[in-house]
């Protein structure tokens, strides 16, 4: 299931904690690399991309479009993700946020991102 996320929102931007709750600090530096500087990781947003975790998962409508990537193998899940939207990633805007989360059920690896531009 792949989706493009891409809306505005007002958000307060919360930059280079340590621990911004679900996704680790490893974790977010390896999706900033990935992107290549054409989003800045903001903490606030990890916790939208919780919520849409969960609506996904309980099968209702979110109002925004999501970027998702499903995988079975947890190996290089974050590079194969970004790899997998990097059409979605070219359009974004230099200055864009983003937040994303994951989660593993039934032996399935799911990582959800939002993006701000």
């Amino acid at each position: 299931m792949f989706f493009a996320v891409f809306c505005l929102l007002v958000a307060f931007v919360v930059q280079g904690s340590a621990d911004c709750g679900k996704l680790a600090a490893d974790k977010r530096s390896q999706l900033e690399a990935a992107l290549k500087g054409k989003a800045t990781y903001d903490c606030s947003i990890e916790t939208e991309a919780d919520q849409l975790l969960t609506t996904i998962k309980d099968g209702t409508w979110w109002k925004y479009t999501v970027v998702v990537y499903e995988s079975t193998k947890p190996d290089d899940l974050f590079n194969r993700a970004v790899e997998s939207w990097k059409d979605q990633i070219a359009e974004l805007e230099a200055g864009a946020f983003f937040g994303c989360n994951t989660s593993e059920e039934d032996a399935k690896y799911r990582i959800v991102c939002l993006f701000m531009s």
